[in-house]
């Protein structure tokens, strides 16, 4: 992240660059990538709630005060959607996502040069017991797994992503889509016949969460960005990125 952060700084004349750690250092920062609650967190048998505890971060920050944009990588998309939907105080003016998971995900994650260990056993616990008390309140990626198949325990059990999402009521309308995790990333999923794109959703359609209010407003653009997604997160704790890409496409709506 510094990389990406001193990147940012070079290309984006006085900006300020302010990057969210949950932890005491990058270890347990990258520990919490995968063993936390995104609605709150335990520390010091102190109840904090996740979300609320990156509000009150920004909130104190004095350079932020008057917007910002904000940029999260892979599941840290949909955590700053997150940010913006339940306080957005300060105000964020553009978010930008890569790689994130807006419409959850249907398999375990996949494990590409994980060295500490933490993946595979995050994998076999969503793989085996997904929707288990613990590993539903305690495994980050569970708490945005979503079986379009089998919706009743998701809407049941999951607190996170149905809430920000606003799929309480949806089951009638996706039982038969699997989501596809590419395809997450625009807010698609894959259909019967073929990817549906969030434009012909009812979540769109009938603007669940906003949406449709920001695409007639041309304030919501989608981009994709060459190659797979363990190109450019969380590998061996480094971040590979396709800077000339985000300098051709991206660094415009920082300025």
């Amino acid at each position: 992240m510094r990389k990406f952060a001193n990147f940012l700084k070079m290309e984006v004349n006085g900006v300020v660059v302010r990057s969210i750690r949950i932890g005491e250092n990058s270890y347990d920062d990258y520990r919490h990538s995968y063993f936390d609650n995104l609605n709150r967190q335990v520390f010091n048998f102190n109840i904090i709630y996740k979300v609320d505890e990156i509000c009150a971060q920004l909130k104190m920050d004095q350079n932020l005060k008057d917007g910002f944009h904000a940029i999260g990588f892979s599941q840290g998309g949909q955590i700053m959607r997150a940010y913006v939907q339940r306080c957005n105080s300060p105000k964020v003016t553009n978010l930008i996502t890569f790689g994130a998971q807006h419409q959850g995900i249907n398999t375990a994650p996949y494990c590409f040069n994980d060295t500490s260990g933490l993946c595979p056993i995050v994998s076999r616990a969503i793989s085996s017991s997904v929707y288990v008390p613990w590993v539903r309140e305690n495994i980050v990626q569970a708490q945005y797994f979503k079986d379009l198949k089998n919706l009743t325990p998701y809407l049941k059990y999951n607190k996170f992503l149905a809430d920000i999402n606003n799929d309480h009521d949806a089951k009638t309308v996706f039982d038969d889509q699997v989501v596809v995790p590419r395809e997450s990333g625009h807010f698609g999923i894959l259909g019967k016949e073929g990817v549906v794109d969030i434009q012909n959703q009812t979540a769109f359609v009938e603007d669940w969460i906003g949406l449709r209010s920001l695409y007639n407003r041309n304030s919501l653009v989608f981009f994709e960005m060459p190659g797979g997604h363990v190109r450019y997160f969380k590998i061996r704790f480094q971040m590979q990125i396709d800077y000339a890409w985000v300098r051709k496409n991206i660094i415009k709506y920082l300025k």
